[in-house]
């Protein structure tokens, strides 16, 4: 009777426990639609920003090879990570793999003796990196997930930058290329990369108000703090669709185990009756 007592407390904790994933699971496929949505808007606005950029900078070359979010530092000695992670677990594998991809970057900076400032973004990130030793100039729990929201993120490290204490900076977070695909990413958010596009040639004249280099000096700013920005939308997306699949994963698998355990049990009771059976006619067997 122990032993069948034992098998129905464990099948009703493993129905309880999997009422939790199945909830989890339905919370974050609600907002990785609603993520999803907003991933889609953040990207259109940062292609038209960085088409708009290069745009410009064939208009006003010398302006933008002498701007400091745009020239390269002579050399190149101490190096800025942004990391971008989640603030809770329960997603599978996402952090690790992102987390393994920095240090594997780490490594290979410090094989060739750069030295390396870190901002991280999210309670994981946090936590990992505490046992590295190294300089941390920000630690932000997880931004809200709007453009005003991010604007204080990287602050510091911008600063360090034009100051030409760090030389590059660049910035982890995972890309989420579909419900069951996230990639660990790095991207180099210092100096900007431009990207040539022979479209941008035509002369066209344009109006600046307050002034051609005020406008430019404007979007500039605004296309980092962007990148940064779009990094937590695309890792935030990603997030939910690991979390999403780690419940879905999680909930089979108490499906599986409660099934064994409805096996178990009824194995359980048929050797308990077969066993009253036998001493009920072994009694019976006695008495005659």
């Amino acid at each position: 009777m122990s032993k069948l007592n034992a098998i129905k407390r464990k099948r009703e904790s493993t129905q309880k426990t999997a009422k939790i994933t199945r909830a989890l699971e339905l919370v974050s496929s609600s907002k990785l639609a609603r993520l999803s949505e907003k991933n889609i808007q953040s990207q259109r606005y940062a292609k038209q920003l960085s088409e708009m950029i290069n745009y410009l900078s064939n208009l006003d070359p010398d302006y933008f090879e002498q701007h400091p979010f745009l020239r390269p530092h002579r050399s190149e000695k101490v190096v800025g990570i942004v990391v971008v992670s989640t603030d809770r677990g329960l997603c599978g594998m996402l952090n690790t793999a992102l987390f393994r991809k920095v240090v594997e970057y780490m490594q290979m900076l410090q094989k060739e003796g750069k030295n390396i400032v870190l901002c991280t973004i999210g309670n994981k990130a946090n936590e990992f990196f505490k046992k590295f030793n190294l300089p941390v100039l920000e630690s932000y729990h997880k931004p809200g997930l709007s453009p005003n929201s991010s604007l204080e993120v990287c602050e510091k490290m911008l600063s360090q930058y034009t100051s030409n204490n760090i030389d590059a900076v660049h910035i982890f977070y995972n890309e989420c290329l579909s419900i069951l695909q996230q990639t660990p990413t790095q991207k180099q958010l210092l100096p900007i990369e431009q990207k040539s596009d022979p479209q941008t040639t035509t002369k066209v004249d344009y109006l600046f108000e307050p002034g051609h280099h005020e406008v430019i000096r404007v979007l500039l700013d605004r296309y980092i703090r962007y990148t940064v920005y779009q990094a937590v939308i695309e890792n935030a997306t990603s997030e939910e669709a690991a979390r999403m699949m780690a419940m879905k994963n999680a909930t089979d698998n108490a499906k599986k185990i409660i099934e064994a355990l409805q096996l178990s049990a009824n194995k359980a009771r048929q050797a308990q009756i077969t066993t009253e059976l036998s001493e009920i006619i072994g009694g019976a067997d006695a008495i005659t």
